[in-house]
């Protein structure tokens, strides 16, 4: 595997028009495409469109997925106090 890691997702109705090529259809070739070059993919689809909805269910996901469970744990925990003060 490459040093390199990647985080994909796309919701089922984010689909292309017609015969057009959506972001759900993008992000399949893509991940197809960085699997076969070697590259640390993780890929995940949602029953959802292009939203924030969507973005804010998968964003945990995405730190876990990159910087993985121990990394992150300690970025919430610099960040828990100063978002204290900020809210």
């Amino acid at each position: 595997m490459k040093p390199i890691r990647f985080f994909l997702s796309a919701g089922v109705f984010e689909s292309g028009k017609g015969s057009g090529i959506g972001l759900l259809e993008s992000n399949r070739h893509l991940r197809t495409v960085l699997h076969s070059k070697g590259y640390s993919v993780t890929y995940k689809e949602f029953a959802a469109g292009h939203d924030y909805f969507s973005w804010r269910q998968a964003f945990a996901e995405v730190m876990l997925a990159l910087f993985g469970e121990k990394e992150v744990d300690q970025k919430v925990r610099l960040i828990a106090p100063m978002r204290r003060v900020l809210l």
